[in-house]
């Protein structure tokens, strides 16, 4: 089976962290599932994370589909991206609006006052992007 294969390592925050990933690429392996809307062109990776914090080890193993080409490099680096800008924002929902302070416990209040602070996090985005071309732009890039 075609595939390709890509290994990270960094160190940082007193831990070592490898990431390995492979792309499988088969036409014949995915077959069944390409019927469903916007899988047509549906690639597998498979991501294996090793931390090393002192002489404690965590292995974790998460699975994606993407449609871009089979190559392990960019995939990783996509991935990793990703993971920056959720680990930015739930840190901002955190620090603005002390959402891991929340202590709604009953029925659907926790998910109501997250869609809330979403909402109102949202809302101080678009208003900062109104007063300041430059924030508009790296909002627009995605660097924000």
């Amino acid at each position: 089976m075609p595939l390709d294969y890509y290994q990270h390592s960094n160190k940082g925050h007193v831990r070592i962290e490898t990431r390995r990933c492979w792309i499988i690429e088969d036409e014949l392996a995915f077959e069944h599932i390409r019927h469903y809307q916007g899988w047509r062109n549906l690639r597998t990776i498979m991501l294996h994370r090793e931390r090393h914090l002192g002489d404690k080890v965590q292995l974790e193993t998460a699975y994606f589909i993407s449609s871009l080409p089979a190559d392990a490099k960019r995939i990783t680096q996509a991935i990793r991206a990703h993971w920056s800008v959720e680990n930015s924002f739930h840190w901002t929902l955190d620090v603005t609006l002390e959402e891991d302070r929340a202590r709604m416990r009953t029925g659907d209040s926790a998910e109501n006052f997250a869609v809330l602070r979403h909402v109102a996090l949202n809302l101080l985005k678009r208003f900062k992007a109104a007063l300041d071309d430059h924030f508009l732009f790296e909002l627009l890039q995605g660097q924000l």
